[in-house]
């Protein structure tokens, strides 16, 4: 990201309202970029990642991920997310 270890970062806060701005489309996108990266260093080891306490599949598709417990695609899970950030704001 370009800081060096001893370099102030950004606000939390200030992300959180910079983020509320960003499309879905984009925040799936850097979830993406993210994953990418991990692989690409070697980080993703074994068969199976948590992302938001669900365990899923290191080789599932986005498109393919359904909650169990709610039966939501990854789509509906990540607009359910941004609506709940949105109403807290």
């Amino acid at each position: 990201m370009g800081y060096t270890l001893t370099q102030s970062t950004p606000d939390h806060s200030s992300l959180s309202r910079i983020r509320d701005h960003l499309p879905a489309e984009v925040h799936v996108e850097v979830f993406r970029w993210v994953l990418r990266r991990v692989e690409e260093a070697g980080l993703l080891r074994g068969r199976s990642v948590g992302v938001d306490s669900t365990t899923l599949d290191t080789g599932a598709a986005m498109k393919s991920i359904v909650r169990r417990d709610t039966g939501q695609d990854y789509q509906q899970h990540l607009q359910e997310l941004m609506e709940q950030e949105t109403s807290q704001v």
